[in-house]
């Protein structure tokens, strides 16, 4: 039957014989069919507009109705497959005549071409639909190309069957059209931005080639009369006309820096000249063209310019506006500023984030424009950085298929990359392109070339750098099983020349610059040794597809190509130079995925299989399938799989070819821009301080040493970076050298911004020994919009400092019954005054919330223009930890995000009060509404919300205390650490043998002694049966006061807890220490102890 069926099939469908060239014949099919449907269908305009409208959920709310035309979707069925059939018949009667009439395969490109563009323009047809603005320029891109293909093997047919061999033979369709269509669409747009006024600060969207078609038909006319490709070749400089656009804005904005006034059209002119000028130079010296081969221009010349220019037009952008974050960016400009105007040697560290890849492009933004323009320099970061990782990646293609299909490839695959996989760690591929050059003969020089490139590696990105040279150790090793004399002759010295030169260099630069590298080693080793891991520590507990293939699927699949390869190493076998490069790549990915968990580590990239896949899976597999199966066609599979599963893709941008035309002046000469949240605390830190003085902060925002211009009292470029004991260490004796030199003379120890709590761990808490050493040297001094600045003791800033305590004033937001409470994704219900809030579900991770605490009861608005913070207490239970977002509406105005404030929330299982605290506006009258968001899927009992109102900003002293729970991360601090209590010696015994009932609060009166010993700890010994939490204060004679909590684990048994609290005010000045339980039912404590510290 399926035999029959099948043969009765193919009179109306003449299937080639060839599965490649069917597998052609249907994708080019489907596309032209759904196109012309498409088309079709675009003419309904009222369906069109509906179509969107239903896909957000708003088309039966407008009035759309589209199934009162059933008919519609028949006629559009039936256009489809009659469409389908006669493409079908069609190609495949024109590749069956072509192979009978040459007997061999002259459509070989052709058909390549219809594969890769027809299956990307089926894709782009129902985006399009969803998002037309977002998909134009995609869909017009390869709708034209499928169209302008077919179309040229239409015609080479239709001449064939009209016996005009010759001339079919000569239109056919070579890689050189596409050249010439790039070059047509560059001068076409360049001379349209040329017509418009260059007069102002313009970013303007010029337009689409909506004549695509006509620039890609007349660049195959061109290739076909170009048939020494002379023309090809000599126009060649002509592909910068685009990004001479910029080059020169970017020329211009720097000579005004330094006072040259030179107008936008000069610079393009003169640009312009020197390209016409070089490629009429190119193009009358004959004798030069004979000796470049035009696969080399299109491979080293036109792909990569290609590449070169979509990606500066789609990253570049003339002026920035970072809101409330002052790590990021700093992570990129801050070690260059350093450098230039402090001649600080940057430190190449071991975590994911740094490297040159951060501050390289700064750097000589710096150098070019000046250290004053440092904030600036941010505007070439992103494009340098995602610049080097296309042009590696295209790079690495070219190496397994031809360059028109490394091109494609990586345009493809470039935004699925643009993750932590692919864009941190793209510069890895480096020294594999050159391994298979090095492994053919391995000598001095060659082994040294790749050992200079993994040092280049590491030293752009130390993560990537340290991967790649555990990796190309093992694939030397793996090479030695065959000649072991060669990697101790050879490999060996070579790495201890390259590695041993840089060390010198860098030693003695830490020797003329800093004079102490024990120290620096110290910090350097602290770093190493850290593991940030917040994030993927809780992800791994958690079973799932994603930790399985990250931590034993990948791994195994890795160490069984070092396996493969070193069975065919002992059993002599023959091993091609490509293949070198597989294994360069399996083996560094081997050590990138185990090498940490990291916080960024790969875990928290949702598309790493793709990564892996496409670097061990895809480049491998290429070479042995595509004889029998086409590339286009065996890529056309997961490149489906991709874009189905990839939530956002866009192979070409809008935006892509807009020109940027931007003339800049002396008034717009800053580019980049924080927030106006951090310019009071510039202002202040630029008018207190002098010239050679600096600060510290704890905020993890080195972006503020910038803005400034002030040296950064660290080594690390952040102060997240020492969070180890020992690197902590080495950075107090480093700060009590400048703080005994009157250099440091004021500390920011807190902000309203994540960047002193970065995911949900306070910066206090975290590095503790910094802490320590401000609470020990400083005094509060004031509070600017929220930062909260100390000032050295003895210093002059110390008797300006103000009062710490207020007496607030106290709202209560009521909680009854009888109000109306909105919510969105949760049920709300209200028993004996508790609020319940349980999550829906109605839609997936949509978080549960109440929009409406104060007008749900009819509240009166809150007057808080005479107010500067606000402090929330809310009382509550919490099944699921997430985060916890508060958000307010002023003057009735609606919620947004910088009108909130939101922490992290673990599990309580007993009434738990938690605070939060935020900075009112300015420019604020009352508080109208309440909005409270909850982690997803949990359930909530709200018992009570109070609000607190202070009229200055708030200044409290913290004791440095864990206040999380230990499960949440990573993070080996000293808090739960018994071997950082010196010799676990007992000081002073505070209490023994005491029982507390439920939320019952205990006083303990502490005894006097003369001595102080530093860094105590508080060690209690507990017995709970329920669990709960213990909840303590302590308050010295100033009445400062500090407060630590921590949780009881649920044991019949008794518990100890170790408790690190700060020598902030020395232990015979404390006045007042209480704490108190919160739990079901009784604790028994049996003792509290003091311990010395180390």
């Amino acid at each position: 039957m399926p035999s029959s069926y099948l043969s009765g099939l193919s009179k109306f469908f003449p299937f080639p014989e060839k599965r490649n060239d069917s597998f052609c014949v249907f994708i080019t099919a489907i596309a032209i069919a759904l196109l012309s449907t498409f088309l079709f269908y675009t003419s309904q305009s009222f369906e069109l507009m509906a179509f969107p409208d239903r896909i957000h959920g708003g088309g039966i709310f407008n009035g759309h109705n589209a199934f009162k035309r059933p008919t519609l979707y028949f006629t559009l069925l039936g256009i489809f497959f009659i469409i389908f059939s006669c493409i079908v018949s069609l190609l495949s009667i024109i590749i069956q005549q072509f192979t009978d009439l040459y007997k061999r395969d002259v459509i070989l490109f052709e058909k390549h071409t219809l594969i890769s563009v027809s299956s990307i323009l089926i894709i782009s047809i129902p985006m399009v639909l969803i998002n037309e603005p977002l998909y134009e320029i995609q869909y017009d891109l390869f709708k034209a190309l499928t169209l302008g293909v077919f179309l040229i093997v239409t015609l080479r047919w239709l001449l064939c069957i009209n016996e005009r061999y010759t001339i079919s033979e000569k239109l056919r369709l070579t890689p050189a059209a596409f050249g010439f269509f790039f070059l047509f669409s560059g001068i076409y747009l360049s001379s349209k931005a040329l017509r418009y006024p260059l007069d102002g600060l313009l970013n303007t969207r010029m337009g689409y080639l909506h004549n695509i078609l006509y620039f890609f038909l007349l660049g195959w006319i061109v290739s076909i009369l170009d048939k020494k490709h002379r023309f090809l070749k000599s126009c060649t400089p002509l592909l910068l006309l685009p990004l001479t656009f910029i080059i020169a804005s970017e020329t211009q904005y720097i000579l005004l820096t330094h006072g040259y006034e030179v107008s936008l059209q000069s610079i393009l002119f003169y640009f312009t000249i020197v390209l016409c000028a070089i490629t009429v130079f190119l193009f009358l010296t004959t004798k030069k063209h004979i000796s470049i081969s035009y696969n080399k221009v299109m491979k080293y010349w036109y792909f990569p310019l290609c590449i070169i220019t979509l990606t500066v037009f789609m990253l570049w952008q003339p002026s920035l506006n970072i809101d409330d974050d002052l790590l990021h960016p700093a992570n990129s400009f801050e070690p260059a500023q350093q450098l230039i105007q402090f001649g600080k040697i940057p430190f190449v560290d071991t975590w994911i984030t740094r490297g040159l890849r951060d501050s390289l492009p700064c750097t000589l933004f710096m150098l070019l424009a000046g250290e004053q323009h440092t904030v600036d320099s941010f505007i070439w970061f992103q494009v340098f950085s995602y610049l080097t990782y296309l042009i590696i990646l295209y790079c690495t293609f070219t190496k397994i298929v031809r360059p028109a299909y490394a091109f494609f490839l990586t345009f493809f695959f470039a935004q699925v990359l643009v993750e932590y996989s692919g864009w941190y760690n793209s510069l890895m591929l480096l020294p594999l392109i050159f391994l298979p050059w090095a492994m053919r003969n391995i000598t001095f020089i060659r082994s040294a070339c790749i050992w200079l490139l993994a040092a280049t590696v590491f030293i752009w990105m130390p993560s990537a750098g340290k991967s790649t040279i555990l990796g190309l150790w093992l694939v030397f090793f793996i090479k030695g099983l065959q000649d072991i004399k060669v990697i101790f002759r050879k490999v060996i010295p070579a790495f201890f020349t390259v590695f041993g030169m840089l060390g010198v260099i860098y030693i003695s630069f830490l020797l003329l610059k800093d004079g102490n590298v024990l120290d620096r080693i110290t910090e350097i080793h602290g770093v190493t040794c850290l593991e940030y891991g917040a994030h993927a520590y809780e992800a791994i507990t958690k079973p799932s597809l994603t930790v399985v293939w990250y931590y034993i699927v990948t791994p195994l699949f890795f160490a069984s190509i070092c396996w493969l390869f070193i069975w065919r190493s002992l059993s002599l076998q023959s091993i091609s130079s490509i293949h070198w490069m597989y294994l360069g790549m399996a083996t560094s990915m081997l050590f990138l995925f185990t090498r940490s968990i990291g916080r960024h580590c790969l875990l928290e990239n949702a598309y790493l299989m793709v990564f892996t896949f496409i670097l061990i899976g895809l480049l491998p597999l290429i070479r042995p399938f595509k004889q029998r199966i086409y590339l286009p066609a065996w890529l056309f599979i997961p490149a489906i799989i991709i874009l189905l599963t990839y939530n956002n893709f866009v192979f070409i941008s809008p935006e892509a070819l807009k020109i940027p035309l931007v003339s800049w002046n002396k008034e717009t000469l800053e580019r980049v821009t924080y927030t106006d949240n951090y310019k009071p605390v510039i202002q202040f830190l630029q008018q207190k301080l002098k010239e050679k003085e600096t600060f510290i902060e704890l905020l993890n925002g080195h972006g503020l040493y910038t803005y400034t211009h002030k040296k950064n009292p660290f080594y690390l470029p952040n102060i997240s970076l020492y969070a180890t004991d020992n690197a902590q260490k080495v950075l107090v004796k480093n700060l009590e050298q400048q703080f005994n030199e009157g250099k440091i003379p004021l500390a920011i120890v807190a902000s309203p911004f994540w960047g002193g709590c970065i995911d949900g761990m306070p910066s206090t808490a975290n590095h503790y020994r910094i802490a320590e050493f401000i609470y020990k040297h400083y005094v509060p001094y004031r509070n600017i919009l929220g930062f909260e600045i100390w000032a050295a003791k003895g210093s002059r800033f110390e008797k300006e400092a103000l009062p710490i305590l207020q007496s607030p004033a106290e709202v209560m937001i009521p909680i009854n019954a009888k109000g109306t409470y909105y919510g969105k994704n949760s049920n709300i219900t209200v028993t004996d005054n508790i609020l319940s809030i349980n999550y829906g579900p109605y839609l997936p991770m949509v978080s549960p919330s109440v929009i409406n605490m104060m007008t749900a009861t009819n509240m009166d608005p809150i007057d808080i223009s005479s107010y500067k913070v606000c402090t929330f207490e809310l009382e509550l239970t919490n099944v699921v930890p997430g985060w916890l977002q508060i958000f307010f509406s002023f003057d009735n105005q609606p919620y947004t995000e910088r009108y909130s404030c939101k922490m992290l929330i673990p599990t309580y299982t007993e009434k738990t009060t938690v605070t939060l605290d935020h900075v009112l506006p300015n420019n604020v009258k009352k508080l109208t509404d309440i909005q409270l968001i909850f982690p997803d899927y949990t359930f909530i009992n709200l018992s009570s919300f109070k609000l607190q109102l202070f009229k200055e900003y708030l200044i409290q002293p913290l004791c440095v205390s864990q206040t999380h729970n230990v499960k949440c991360g990573a993070h080996l601090w000293a808090n739960y650490d018994p071997y950082h209590a010196a010799y676990n010696k007992s000081l002073v015994t505070l209490l023994n043998n005491v029982t507390l009932k439920p939320n019952e609060t205990h006083y303990v009166s502490i005894p006097q002694y003369k001595t102080d010993q530093h860094a105590e700890y508080l060690s209690f010994r507990i017995t709970s049966p329920s669990g709960g939490q213990i909840k303590g204060t302590i308050k010295d004679k100033n009445n400062h006061s500090g407060i630590f909590f921590f949780t009881l684990k649920k044991n019949t048994e008794p518990e100890d807890y170790l408790i690190r609290v700060s020598n902030q005010y020395a232990w015979k000045n404390k006045k007042d220490f209480s704490f108190t339980s919160h739990s079901q039912e009784d604790i028994h404590i049996e003792y509290i102890n003091i311990l010395e510290g180390d």
